[in-house]
């Protein structure tokens, strides 16, 4: 049972710590037309934590949503992208 907390604890830290900030809504409209189209929870919960990463990784950068263009996205994923809860970050 105390293995249970420690995940939830640790996934609502991640959680924080990728707050998008501005971009929230655009998250939240992501969400629910993943929800429209029928996705299931898991597969919302796993794309929204990759656009709160990106959006993360946008305010680190301090790129305005913008200038994202298939280049830009590109640099993301190839980038090694520190999070919050990593040792060292």
């Amino acid at each position: 049972m105390e293995n249970s907390h420690v995940t939830s604890t640790f996934a609502s830290a991640q959680h924080w710590a990728l707050d998008p900030g501005a971009l929230r809504p655009l998250i939240e409209s992501y969400i629910d037309h993943l929800a429209s189209c029928g996705y299931e929870a898991d597969t919302i919960h796993h794309l929204e934590h990759s656009a709160r990463h990106f959006c993360y990784w946008l305010n680190q950068s301090e790129i305005a949503i913008s200038q994202t263009d298939d280049n830009l996205i590109k640099r993301f994923w190839r980038a090694p992208v520190p999070l919050p809860w990593q040792p060292g970050v």
